[in-house]
């Protein structure tokens, strides 16, 4: 299901806000390496046991984090900036229509950790976030790909 379904709900309710449980810097490349605290330990969907991230660990979830903190301040060329290019050319109206109407309404999402970023592969990783919206909360998985180097976010839509 795409973000906008997930923002679609939020239209209904003006002026509710559920502040971010996270904090991140709206850069496309944050440099902190202060880990949040998780809510919980949710498995991934993955089938074979995905190995832990040493390094990029912190990185990815600082981009997940810093992803969603753009998200809440509305600058949609910040959040555009976080993802993959054709992920970017695929979602690019959906979510300015997205972060236009959270805008409108002054409604912020609140994002906190299910699950730790897992590697899948040497250029591949994923993690899950807890989305609370006014209308109740939501999983949402998180794919990361190495391009040239840097992390970039190619997917990031609700879960089951």
């Amino acid at each position: 299901m795409g973000s906008k379904a997930l923002i679609l709900g939020l239209v209904l309710l003006t002026g509710c806000q559920a502040s971010a449980t996270q904090p991140g810097t709206p850069e496309p490349a944050p440099t902190e390496t202060a880990a949040p605290a998780t809510t919980s330990t949710a498995s991934t969907s993955t089938s074979s046991a995905p190995a832990p991230l040493d390094g990029s660990l912190a990185e990815l979830r600082d981009l997940a984090f810093a992803y969603w903190e753009a998200f809440n301040a509305y600058e949609t060329e910040h959040v555009l900036a976080y993802l993959e290019t054709d992920y970017r050319l695929e979602r690019e109206e959906e979510i300015q229509d997205d972060i236009g109407r959270l805008s409108t309404f002054g409604v912020k999402l609140g994002i906190s950790e299910l699950s730790p970023p897992v590697l899948l592969g040497s250029d591949r990783a994923e993690m899950y976030v807890e989305m609370s919206e006014p209308l109740g909360k939501r999983r949402i998985r998180m794919g990361f790909l190495l391009v040239e180097g840097d992390w970039v976010i190619d997917f990031a839509e609700e879960s089951e």
